[in-house]
């Protein structure tokens, strides 16, 4: 199994982690960023947010994802973007260390969230959705894949 981007932790908390790693990276005051939050845990399950319904919300909130990546008994590839500022490097890793199975990192340079490629954080965030896509993640993740077959 590969995940990539994936959180460790619940829903609502994943929310309200990246609004603050993002609104911190902007530089907004910690009123700015209490608000935000504030509003987020109210509309998240009431209207939705990001385009997406409240049902929406509130079924992936229904999973327990540390409970879920523990009964994986697989071997599990965690890829993480250089430049994923919406989950954690840390809940990423989270997940190695729940699975059953054996579980591998791979860090790629330059990565935000969304696959795309930025030479920096600050483009990461300026030009989120626009990075070019870095073809050195298919072979990074077909040697992991072949390393699979030689156990």
């Amino acid at each position: 199994m590969i995940t990539f981007g994936a959180p460790a932790s619940r829903w609502l908390e994943c929310l309200l982690d990246t609004t603050r790693r993002q609104h911190q990276m902007r530089g907004s005051s910690p009123d700015e960023i209490e608000r935000a939050t504030s509003e987020l845990s109210e509309r998240a399950f009431s209207t939705g947010v990001n385009g997406r319904s409240a049902a929406y919300h509130m079924q992936l909130e229904a999973f327990d994802p540390a409970a879920l990546w523990s009964s994986v008994r697989a071997p599990v590839l965690v890829v993480r973007g250089e430049y994923d500022w919406v989950v954690r490097d840390d809940d990423q890793a989270r997940i190695a260390s729940l699975v059953a199975g054996t579980a591998d990192i791979l860090d790629m340079p330059g990565l935000d969230h969304v696959l795309g490629w930025h030479p920096d954080r600050e483009a990461s965030l300026r030009d989120y959705g626009a990075g070019r896509f870095d073809t050195s993640i298919v072979p990074a993740t077909v040697e992991w894949i072949d390393r699979l077959r030689d156990v």
